[in-house]
């Protein structure tokens, strides 16, 4: 019975922790979100890439650094993020013909043709 008591206390805790976790990535999504839109985008990437720490799997932080790296001129570091959210959200056509684009321009005609299929 104490054992049990005490794993349900213990696995309370870490679900509060991923919950903090979660909305502190989501407070640095909306910062990151904020500057894009104005178009700053040297800290808008970084309020995404701080999202992203705290949660891995955060597609549209992924996808939205990846549209400050392109506008930034930085398209290799794009097409990493969209290979990320390409992996994450397989239905994300938004991504796949980002990263196809952006494939294309850099002359890279085979995984372009690989993300636009």
């Amino acid at each position: 019975m104490k054992l049990k008591s005490i794993l349900l206390i213990v696995s309370l805790l870490i679900s509060s922790f991923a919950l903090q976790a979660q909305e502190k990535a989501k407070d640095h999504y909306k910062a990151g979100n904020k500057n894009f839109k104005k178009g700053l985008y040297a800290p808008s990437i970084e309020g995404f890439s701080k999202a992203i720490e705290m949660d891995a799997n955060y597609t549209d932080a992924y996808f939205y650094r990846a549209q400050a790296y392109a506008k930034t001129n930085q398209p290799e570091k794009a097409i990493l993020d969209y290979d990320a959210v390409n992996k994450l959200e397989r239905d994300n056509i938004d991504a796949w013909l980002s990263n196809g684009n952006l494939n294309y321009d850099l002359k890279d005609y085979a995984k372009a043709a690989e993300k636009y299929a």
